[in-house]
């Protein structure tokens, strides 16, 4: 007897048959009211019903008790993949049905339901026939156990699983569209495959937010796809679902070894196959986002190190990053050494020449300062226009913080050669800094409010770091007596000056740094231009500036010599050392040279008949000019001997 004339057993055949009859009336049903989605699906039953029967003929020869469960097992699976569209589909269209008012299609597909759930109930319990009397299809719903109850899904039909796409590797085209239709329900984009190599070209090919992937698949099975897969993507960037038999727990354990995320039994449960997708998609999207946060926030650091770290070294970016509680509003007491550069004469050369290129200058000056000072591991507090204002030791004290600092300082008058090079070559005018440095106890920490703050220092130290640095001209850089006794022996010195500063009772006393030994070897060759002595009196009129005010008074002298960066000026007035004045010079008609040049006293005559040695801070062009003309004029006579 061949496998199409083997018999069923009577209650199979029965079922089976109550099946196609239902089916039958439907699809007449169908037909009539025009209703095409209705009838696809219900020929599709039609037609998993002959699956089954074909596939149970085949196997009753082999279903002998003696047979070993491997067979059993594989038989079981078989008849297991036609039942899961006979119960789906007509779960699917009994809720499809419900807007129908009387809904004529109900109590078929109840009853067509009502058996597939019998006749998996008995495959599952081993194909036994003790259990053939369930199969029997009194109009009246057999009693399923829980983990085999095929359940309508209990969530909203206007709850979306999260935008998802979901690789469907299922070799029963019934069981994809099945799947598919389901999935797309509730928001996902499904694509179905029926082989294993299939869905590996398909995950070359494409992004997926979750894999439901079959065991038995002809060609390579579920394993090997699994076992790919994890090769290119971990649980957390895919997950994967099993579907597996009912009773084979090894197939479960093995998943699970190879990398599966969760399983499902066939013939697949629609509530348990949603609740499931929606768990697993819903953890990768939120592995996502959370990795997006990571990203975004090493990004954020990253552009808070390349921002911030432009200004301040590393390690004050890391502080404040890792250390939440370093951003509080509070400070602390500590010793520490401040410095502050200043270009000489900017304020008056920003009146002159255009503003772009103003930020030019600034850029190309501070932009060479910045790798200094990060260099010697110098905190940044603040630029104020040109001015710069550093702090050694904060947040991070060290034992060299002096040192660095003074070191700093030589090497940042060591850079200007570069910075007037990189401005000479854009035709812009070249600049003078002068630095000054001090050391003493400070509040340093967070200044401000909890909507804008900054990190910074404030006290007496810092006031007079400025006024010091207000003494220096261009090239200089000096030092206060407190600075100058931490490393004394590492420093050479010019000289050592005594001066009383507005806001400080006592004279303070500062020094001029010209070299350091020791760790940090430096030597600032000053360069002085040779002086000419003027053929007449140079007359020049003067008033002295008093911190931002000038001096009412004007007063009278003459340069008795003079370059382009320095004079002696001859006058009867008393000046102090380090006075910054504002002078014109008259022409030899009487009339004024356009333009006011900027002097700061650097020194004043110790015998009489000796006059007061100015430094120029600022020269405007029509003064250079003139002073240009004379000085030729000096080197022409001098040429032809008439000096």
């Amino acid at each position: 007897m061949n496998h199409e004339q083997q018999k069923l057993p009577h209650e199979i055949e029965i079922s089976l048959r109550g099946i196609q009859g239902n089916c039958e009336r439907l699809i007449g049903l169908a037909r009539s009211r025009s209703e095409d989605s209705y009838l696809d699906d219900l020929l599709k039953i039609q037609k998993e019903v002959g699956v089954f029967r074909k596939i149970l003929r085949e196997a009753i020869p082999q279903l002998d008790a003696a047979h070993d469960p491997d067979t059993l097992r594989r038989v079981r699976h078989d008849l297991t993949n036609p039942l899961n569209p006979i119960i789906g589909y007509s779960e699917m269209l009994l809720e499809e049905s419900e807007d129908l008012g009387d809904n004529p299609y109900a109590s078929d597909l109840i009853k067509i339901r009502t058996t597939g759930r019998a006749l998996l109930r008995w495959v599952s319990e081993g194909l036994s026939t003790s259990s053939l009397s369930m199969v029997r299809n009194n109009g009246a719903e057999p009693e399923v156990s829980q983990d085999q109850e095929v359940r309508p899904y209990e969530g909203s039909e206007s709850e979306e699983i999260e935008c998802s796409c979901v690789l469907i590797v299922e070799d029963n085209p019934d069981n994809q569209e099945l799947l598919a239709r389901l999935l797309a329900r509730f928001g996902c984009k499904a694509t179905p495959v029926d082989t294993g190599e299939a869905a590996l070209e398909a995950l070359e090919d494409g992004q997926f937010d979750l894999v439901l992937l079959d065991i038995g698949l002809p060609g390579i099975s579920g394993f090997e796809v699994l076992t790919s897969l994890r090769k290119r993507f971990t649980p957390a960037e895919l997950p994967v679902i099993m579907a597996t038999a009912l009773d084979n727990t090894e197939d479960v354990v093995r998943a699970f070894d190879l990398g599966a995320n969760d399983y499902v039994t066939k013939p697949l449960d629609k509530a348990v196959v949603l609740a499931r997708s929606k768990t697993q998609i819903a953890l990768k999207k939120s592995q996502e986002k959370i990795r997006n946060l990571v990203e975004g926030l090493e990004l954020r650091n990253m552009l808070i190190r390349e921002t911030f770290g432009r200004y301040v070294p590393d390690e004050v970016v890391e502080e404040l990053l890792s250390q939440p509680e370093a951003l509080a509003l509070e400070g602390q007491r500590k010793k520490v050494s401040i410095l502050m550069s200043d270009l000489r004469g900017f304020t008056s050369m920003s009146e002159r020449i255009p503003p772009e290129q103003i930020v030019k200058i600034l850029n190309i000056y501070l932009g060479t300062m910045v790798g200094v000072i990060d260099e010697f591991k110098g905190t940044i507090d603040e630029f104020i226009g040109d001015a710069i204002l550093v702090i050694f030791g904060a947040p991070h004290s060290r034992d060299d913080d002096t040192e660095r600092a003074v070191a700093c300082a030589l090497a940042m008058q060591e850079a200007m050669t570069s910075v007037n090079r990189q401005l000479k070559e854009k035709n812009l005018p070249t600049v003078e800094m002068g630095i000054g440095i001090n050391t003493g106890e400070v509040v340093v920490g967070n200044i401000g409010s909890l909507e804008r703050a900054k990190y910074g220092v404030i006290g007496m130290p810092v006031n007079l770091a400025s006024r010091i640095e207000s003494y220096s001209v261009g090239g200089q850089v000096l030092i206060s007596e407190n600075t100058y006794r931490e490393i004394s022996s590492l420093l050479q010195v010019r000289k050592e000056t005594a001066v009383r500063v507005k806001g400080f009772g006592d004279p303070i006393t500062f020094f001029e740094v010209t070299g350091m030994t020791g760790r940090y070897r430096y030597s600032l060759k000053r360069e002085r231009d040779e002086l000419y002595p003027m053929p007449e009196p140079q007359p020049v009129r003067f008033s002295a500036i008093d911190g931002k005010a000038m001096e009412s008074e004007e007063r009278e002298g003459f340069f008795a010599s003079a370059s382009l960066k320095e004079a002696i000026l001859m006058t009867a007035s008393e000046l102090e050392p380090y006075t910054n004045l504002e002078l014109n010079l008259i022409d030899a008609d009487g009339s004024l040279i356009p333009g006011d040049l900027y002097a700061k006293v650097v020194s004043v005559p110790q015998v009489e008949g000796e006059g007061c040695l100015l430094r120029f801070t600022d020269v405007p062009e029509t003064v250079e000019t003139f002073l240009k003309g004379l000085i030729l004029n000096l080197k022409n006579k001098e040429k032809r001997g008439e000096g």
